[in-house]
Parts: C-alpha cells; sequence; structure tokens
C-alpha cells in the first residue's frame, strides 16, 4: 500500500493494513526529519515508544472535516499497545476498559504538542524510515 491516507481513509484501518507497508508524507509538519511527499515506511507489529516517529489512526468519527485521520507526528505518550487492540478480541470490556488516558504526540514544524483522548485512537504504527527508491541505495 503506498498512498496518501486522506486518499483512502475511508477503507483504512490500523488492522487491515499489511506487517510492513508504506504511506506517503502528507505536509511538512515532521521537516526537517521527513519531507512533504516522501514515502514512508510502517510496522503493525513493531514495537513503539516514546519518541518514535508514527502513524496515528483515528477514528473517523473523532476526525474534523477536511484532516487527515491518519496523523505522522512523534510520540511523546500512549497508553501501552494492548489498549489498541479491537474490542472483537477483547469484548467491550477488554483493555479499553481499564484505560482512561491521553496519547500525546508532537509536531516538529512548528513545534507543538497535539493531546488526543486515547479512546479516538484506533492503532499506532511505528515509522521505520524513509523507503528507499530504486537508484537511491
Amino acid at each position: 500500500m503506498l498512498a496518501s491516507a486522506r486518499s483512502f481513509a475511508p477503507q483504512l484501518h490500523p488492522d487491515n493494513v499489511p506487517r510492513l507497508y508504506a504511506l506517503i508524507c502528507d505536509g511538512n509538519c515532521v521537516e526537517p526529519v521527513f519531507k512533504d511527499g516522501q514515502k514512508l515506511i510502517f510496522s503493525r507489529t513493531e514495537s513503539w515508544r516514546p519518541g518514535d516517529f508514527v502513524a496515528v489512526y483515528r477514528r473517523p468519527e473523532s476526525v474534523p472535516p477536511g484532516e487527515n485521520p491518519v496523523l505522522l507526528k512523534v510520540l511523546s505518550s500512549a497508553p501501552p499497545p494492548s489498549f489498541f487492540q479491537s474490542e472483537a478480541r477483547h469484548g467491550a470490556e477488554g483493555p479499553r476498559a481499564a484505560y482512561r488516558n491521553k496519547v500525546i504526540v508532537r509536531m516538529l514544524n512548528p513545534p507543538r504538542s497535539i493531546v488526543l483522548n486515547a479512546e479516538d485512537v484506533l492503532g499506532i504504527h511505528k515509522c521505520l524510515g524513509p523507503l528507499e527508491e530504486e537508484g537511491e541505495r
């Protein structure tokens, strides 16, 4: 999969992407590390921690009109990965019932933090870095 998340947002769910996949950076909020239009590799299964660049998948109903449902940001803090397991695997009273947390991410350009209700986040995937194109190696 290689596209801006905005272009296929209704179908995009963090549980339905391959283990490794690529997205195109949309915007300049993480420059100078990643540039607008740059192809980036993400892992659905690799562990993330504060300081990592991550894709944060938001619930469609929590995304303001015109905004991208997937945010590429630097992770500051979040509940443990088990929090983001689907309710189908854990039931309605699974890990979500035990946590009332926030996901905090940072953008670099301009520098600021964004606080999201963890309940509005479907999942978090770690960015492994830029996709090397043929001829760039």
